[in-house]
């Protein structure tokens, strides 16, 4: 999330959750990233096949595979899904199969409670870091710089509210305008954060 991301989903908390407000007058860190961290998911690339659906749906399972196979009779979609499933290797973390579990979930509502215990499968929890929520409350009437033209290998340092995790000097591997890339580093980041030295 970007600071102005954070700070915008601690205000929205903030006005309708009293305890969640307390801890942002009193400048509780730690319990407001906890707070805004519940739910938080990301995907991480996961293939699953029958084995996966029979374990995570117990005797539920094979009745929730044949009602795949009646289904993929007549949708195609479906149908090769279920090729998919049979070599293990339906990948149940990408956006499209998880649009089409909830379509799947909505046509048929008999299935709705096995889709949802298998949308539980492919990913992880994403946790907000309480330095990123310290970083954006002690910036909040910061106004955001300029973002600078990067150039593709110039040296940068990252800027507040990430310089704390990004200490070195990095090079620029690849700059889009609005996106930046850099050696060595997972995340992209947007120009107005980096400095070139």
């Amino acid at each position: 999330m970007t600071p102005a991301e954070i700070l915008a989903a601690i205000d929205e908390r903030a006005a309708v959750d009293a305890q969640f407000a307390e801890h942002v007058a009193a400048r509780r860190d730690a319990q407001i990233a906890a707070a805004l961290s519940a739910g938080r998911t990301k995907p991480v690339p996961t293939e699953i096949g029958a084995g996966t659906i029979l374990a995570a749906l117990g005797e539920g399972g094979g009745a929730f595979l044949d009602a795949l196979v009646a289904i993929g009779e007549s949708n195609r979609n479906v149908y090769w899904t279920m090729d998919l499933i049979r070599q293990g290797r339906l990948r149940i973390d990408l956006p499209a199969t998880r649009a089409g579990m909830q379509g799947l979930a909505a046509a048929v509502p008999s299935l709705a409670p096995a889709v949802q215990a298998l949308m539980t499968i492919g990913v992880e929890p994403d946790p907000i870091p309480a330095e990123l929520v310290t970083s954006a409350l002690d910036h909040r009437d910061t106004p955001e710089p300029e973002a600078p033209v990067v150039a593709v290998n110039a040296f940068v340092r990252v800027r507040a509210p990430f310089d704390s995790a990004y200490t070195a000097t990095y090079r620029v591997i690849a700059s889009s305008g609005d996106v930046v890339h850099l050696e060595g580093v997972d995340p992209a980041f947007a120009p107005q954060f980096l400095e070139v030295v």
